[in-house]
């Protein structure tokens, strides 16, 4: 074999672990995902809080509706927050009006905010990008 055909053999052996490497995490990924899809996305007291606060009608007349619907068994949270049951219009608007009202507050909040320490942070550092 010459060295440019061993050259080949090595980068095609290299390429196709790295490839095993990769198809290894992303099952992995998968599964802690899969766990993570399992778990509530609310505490009962959060759930709670948002029930009072939809029949309070702090999050506006349409979210009171979908709280009643939530006291009489008809919707809950849970699947309304994920997306599976059939209100998602209402949860759309309800998102873009929440945006509207309170993003430029909690843009500034965030961009102010540390990063979570198991996480890299993808903000520029502060002051803004660094000159060459």
């Amino acid at each position: 074999m010459d060295d440019a055909t061993g050259r080949i053999v090595a980068a095609s052996a290299a390429a196709r672990s790295a490839l095993t490497d990769i198809r290894g995490e992303l099952v992995a990924a998968r599964a802690e995902l899969d766990v993570a899809l399992r778990q509530p996305l609310l505490s009962p007291e959060e759930r709670k809080a948002l029930q009072e606060a939809a029949e309070r009608g702090d999050m506006g007349r349409e979210m009171r509706g979908f709280a009643d619907d939530v006291g009489r068994g008809e919707a809950d949270w849970e699947s309304f927050l994920r997306g599976d049951d059939d209100r998602g219009a209402l949860l759309a608007g309800f998102v873009q009006r929440s945006e509207i009202e309170h993003g430029e507050r909690l843009g500034a909040a965030f961009a102010d905010a540390p990063a979570p320490s198991d996480v890299d942070d993808p903000r520029p550092p502060r002051g803004g990008p660094q000159a060459p």
